[in-house]
C-alpha cells in the first residue's frame, strides 16, 4: 500500500469512524463511503422497491464548473462495491436484477473534471429496500413463552417469511380434539397475541399461512406449530383421619394429582350428607387440603364426597374426579374451655395441664392475683396453685401453695395414675401438708405428692445458699426423677439418700427417687469446677426407667465414659442406676420426647429432631414457623405448639387463618410429616385424656385495637378481663 493511501485512509479514519469505512486504493476501492456532503441525490422509482428494477440514480453538487461523478453502494451484508467509476454524466442507471432482498445504502461523489483529488463534494446517504418480487417461502412460526403453559398465558406468536416486508399472515387453530378454526385472518403485522383463557388442556395446533400483500391466492407458503395447554389427570386424596370421626372432629383431606410441566391444579368439592342431598362444598380453589369441621349441630350419620380436580385456567367441566369417598360421623363429646383472671403472664400463667385416670382435669402454674371460680385471691408477691375440674368442665378444687414472702413458682406437674406431682421453687417459708420448709436469703426447690383432693402426701425440699430450682419431672412405672438448676450449692435429703454438691458455677442436677419420695442416687452434671450450664434442663424418662436429658453447657464436659469437647446444646442418657450410657453434641434442648418406640424427639426454635434410642440423629426438619412445646399423642404423633407472623400461617403445608398474636398447634407423624395444624390461643401446656381429647392450658389479653376481641376457641368464645386470663380447653382432634 502507498503512503498516500495510507495517509487517506487515517484522515478518513478520524474523520468519518461512525461510517466505518475508507479508502485504501484509490485506483480501485472496495470500501468508498466518504463525509456526507451538500450534494443532493435522488433515485427513481425509490423506497421499497422489487428486486430487478432499474433506478435511475441523479447526483446534483453545488459544486461549479463541468463536473464528473462517482456512484458507491452498500450491500445488505455491510461491503461496499463501486457501482460506477468516474464519469460525466450525473444520472446513473442501478440495475438491481439479480440482487439480493434488503436495504441498500447509496452515495454519490463529485469532483471538476481534471481533477486528481479524491473527491471534492459528496451526497448524503440514500436508503433504497429491495424485496423479492417471487412468492412468499419458508415461512416460520415461534411462540414466546414456549410450550407447555398453564391456561390463561398470553402467547405471542412471531412470524417470518421470504417475501420482504410486503408478506400478510393469517393463522388457523384447532384444539386438542376440536376443529379449524381462523384465530385471525390477513395482516401484515408479523405478531400476534394468543389469550389462553379457557383453552382446553392437551395439545393445541396451529397453521399460519402467507402471502404476498395484493395476491388473491389462497396461500403462498404456510407452517405448524403444535402448543401444549397444561393438563392434570389422575387425582388421588389422603384423609386424615380416617375411619369413623366423632362430633367436633376436624376432618380434612389431602389432594394431589399429576400435572403438565409449568401447569398447577385446581380442586372443587362436593358432599352428601346422610340424607341424600350433594351440595357443592368448596368451588375451584387452588388448595390441595379440604378441611370439614364437625360440631355439635353436625348430624350423625355417613357422609359421601368427591372431589374434581382440572388445571387452573380451564373451563371444562374437570379433567378427573376421585371415586366417591365416605366417612361417618358418630357422637362426639363437646368442647369446652374455662378462664379464670391472673394479674399478668409475668406474675401470672399455667404451666402444666394433666389428666387423671378418671379423665378430671389438673392445671398448675402462679399468679399474683388471680380469680378462680368465683374466687379472688389476692397476693403480694406469686403464690403457686393447682387446679382441678371434671370431665365436663366443671371446677372441683383450688390449691395454692403460699410462702412467708409470697414467692412461690410453679415449674412443672405430672400424674402417674392418679399421684399428682408438682415440683417449683420458693423463697420464704412454705407449708406443704404437715412439712414446713425454708429458704433463707435464696430460692430452695421443692417437690410434693398430692392426692385427687389437692391433699398434699409429702414433700421434699432442696436447699442452696443461692438458688436451687426444680424445673422438670418425670415419672414412669414408680420411677420418679426430678431435675433442674442449682448455684454453688444443693443440699437435699430424700429417705435414705443424703445429697450435699459444692460448685464454682451454675449447674444441672438430675436425681432418682421412688413414688414415695425416697431417693436412689443424685448427679451433678458436669466438672463441678469448671462447668456452667444454662436455661432449663430437659428431663424424660424411657420405657425401662432410664432417663435422658438436654441442656446447653459452656466447656468440655464428661458423661461416664463420653466426652463432649465443645460448649453447646447436648442430651445424654442415665441409667435407673445411675450410670451414664452416652452423650452427644448438637442437640436441641427446648423440648424434649421418649416415644413410645423409644426413639428420642428434640424441640428447638424452629427445628424438631429425632434420634434413636442411642442419641443418634436421624433426621431434623422444620416446618415455616417457630416452635414452643412437644408432647407425643396417644396415637403415637407428635403435637407440637408453635408461633407465626404469619396470617394465615403455614405450618408444613397446613393453613389456617391466625389468631390475635399468631400461635398454633401442629402435628406431624414419626417420619416428621405434618398432618394436622390450627390456630389456638398462647398455648402454655396441653395434654389428652383416654378418648383423645385434647386439654389446652394458655394465656390469651387484649393488647391494643389489633389484638382486641373475645377469646378465640373455634367454635367456642370466651370474653377477655381487664387483665390477662387464663384458660383451660378442652377439644377434639382427629385421629389419623
Amino acid at each position: 500500500m502507498s503512503r498516500k493511501s495510507w495517509r487517506r485512509c487515517a484522515i478518513l479514519g478520524v474523520l468519518f469512524l461512525w461510517l466505518g469505512a475508507c479508502v485504501v486504493d484509490s485506483e480501485t476501492p472496495t470500501i468508498g463511503l466518504m463525509t456526507q456532503g451538500l450534494s443532493t441525490l435522488t433515485a427513481n422509482p425509490s423506497g421499497l422497491l422489487a428486486v430487478g428494477t432499474s433506478i435511475t440514480l441523479t447526483n446534483t453538487s453545488n459544486l461549479a464548473g463541468s463536473l464528473e461523478h462517482k456512484f458507491y453502494i452498500r450491500e445488505p451484508s455491510g461491503g461496499w462495491v463501486l457501482g460506477r467509476d468516474w464519469d460525466a454524466s450525473a444520472s446513473y442507471v442501478w440495475d438491481t436484477t439479480g440482487k439480493s432482498k434488503g436495504e441498500y445504502i447509496i452515495q454519490a461523489w463529485s469532483r471538476v473534471q481534471g481533477s486528481t483529488a479524491e473527491y471534492q463534494d459528496s451526497s448524503y446517504l440514500l436508503t433504497i429496500t429491495l424485496f423479492n418480487v417471487g412468492p412468499c417461502t419458508n415461512v416460520e412460526i415461534v411462540a414466546n413463552p414456549s410450550s407447555p403453559r398453564q391456561a390463561g398465558t398470553s402467547v405471542t406468536f412471531q412470524y417470518t417469511a421470504d417475501c420482504g416486508t410486503l408478506g400478510e399472515y393469517k393463522l388457523y387453530h384447532r384444539p386438542s380434539g376440536g376443529s379449524w378454526s381462523l384465530l385471525h385472518d390477513w395482516s401484515s403485522s408479523r405478531e400476534f397475541v394468543w389469550d389462553t383463557t379457557g383453552a382446553n388442556g392437551g395439545s393445541h395446533e396451529l397453521q399460519v399461512w402467507a402471502r404476498r400483500q395484493g395476491t388473491t391466492v389462497p396461500y403462498e407458503s404456510w407452517a405448524p406449530l403444535s402448543y401444549t395447554i397444561g393438563t392434570c389427570r389422575d387425582v388421588s386424596f389422603v384423609a386424615k383421619p380416617s375411619g369413623a370421626q366423632p362430633q367436633w372432629t376436624w376432618l380434612s383431606w389431602t389432594l394431589s394429582t399429576e400435572c403438565t410441566k409449568r401447569t398447577n391444579p385446581e380442586f372443587k368439592v362436593y358432599l352428601r350428607d346422610p340424607s341424600g342431598a350433594w351440595s357443592l362444598v368448596q368451588d375451584w380453589s387452588p388448595n390441595p387440603t379440604f378441611r370439614l369441621k364437625t360440631d355439635g349441630t353436625t348430624a350423625l350419620g355417613t357422609y359421601y364426597l368427591q372431589f374434581w380436580m382440572r388445571a387452573q385456567g380451564t373451563t371444562v367441566v374437570y379433567e378427573a374426579v376421585t371415586p366417591v369417598v365416605s366417612v361417618q360421623i358418630v357422637a362426639g363429646t363437646a368442647p369446652w374451655v374455662k378462664s379464670a383472671f391472673v394479674r399478668n403472664t409475668l406474675n401470672g400463667t399455667s404451666r402444666s395441664i394433666e389428666v387423671d385416670s378418671s379423665n378430671n382435669v389438673y392445671v398448675a402454674g402462679h399468679f399474683y392475683r388471680a380469680e378462680f371460680n368465683g374466687t379472688l385471691y389476692n397476693t403480694n408477691g406469686r403464690d403457686g396453685f393447682v387446679v382441678k375440674l371434671d370431665s365436663s368442665g366443671n371446677w372441683k378444687w383450688v390449691k395454692v401453695f403460699k410462702s412467708s414472702n409470697e414467692s412461690v413458682y410453679v415449674s412443672q406437674m405430672i400424674i402417674d395414675g392418679d399421684d399428682i406431682y408438682v415440683g417449683g421453687h420458693f423463697g420464704g417459708s412454705l407449708t406443704l401438708g404437715s412439712s414446713t420448709f425454708s429458704a433463707v436469703n435464696s430460692l430452695s426447690g421443692f417437690v410434693a405428692k398430692l392426692d385427687t383432693n389437692g391433699n398434699v402426701i409429702w414433700a421434699r425440699a432442696l436447699d442452696s445458699t443461692h438458688f436451687t430450682l426444680v424445673t422438670k419431672l418425670a415419672v414412669h412405672n414408680g420411677t420418679l426423677y426430678v431435675g433442674g438448676r442449682f448455684n454453688h450449692n444443693i443440699s437435699f435429703t430424700a429417705g435414705a439418700l443424703s445429697f450435699t454438691r459444692y460448685v464454682t458455677w451454675s449447674h444441672y442436677f438430675i436425681t432418682k427417687w421412688d413414688t414415695n419420695g425416697m431417693g436412689s442416687w443424685a448427679h451433678v452434671v458436669g466438672d463441678p469446677s469448671t462447668s456452667l450450664f444454662r436455661d432449663e434442663i430437659q428431663l424424660a424418662v424411657t420405657s425401662n426407667g432410664d432417663a435422658v436429658i438436654a441442656g446447653t453447657h459452656r466447656g468440655s464436659e464428661v458423661f461416664g465414659t463420653t466426652t463432649l469437647a465443645s460448649s453447646g446444646d447436648f442430651i445424654a442418657k442415665v441409667d435407673s442406676n445411675g450410670v451414664w450410657k452416652w452423650a452427644h453434641n448438637g442437640a436441641e434442648r427446648n423440648g424434649l420426647v421418649v416415644h413410645t418406640d423409644q426413639s428420642i424427639y428434640c424441640l428447638g426454635d424452629s427445628s424438631l429432631q429425632k434420634r434413636d434410642a442411642n442419641g443418634a440423629l436421624l433426621w431434623s426438619k422444620t416446618y415455616g414457623v417457630s416452635l414452643m412445646g412437644i408432647r407425643e399423642t396417644p396415637s403415637g404423633d407428635i403435637d407440637i405448639s408453635g408461633y407465626s407472623e404469619d396470617d394465615p400461617f403455614s405450618f408444613g403445608g397446613y393453613q389456617d387463618a391466625k389468631v390475635r398474636f399468631g400461635y398454633l398447634l401442629g402435628r406431624v407423624n414419626t417420619d416428621g410429616v405434618a398432618i394436622f395444624a390450627r390456630a389456638v390461643e398462647r398455648p402454655t401446656a396441653f395434654s389428652y385424656d383416654s378418648q383423645g381429647n385434647m386439654l389446652m392450658t394458655g394465656i390469651f389479653y387484649e393488647h391494643g385495637p389489633k389484638y382486641s376481641g373475645d377469646g378465640n376457641f373455634d367454635p367456642l368464645t370466651v370474653p377477655v378481663s381487664l387483665g390477662h386470663d387464663l384458660y383451660i380447653w378442652k377439644f377434639p382432634v382427629p385421629v389419623p
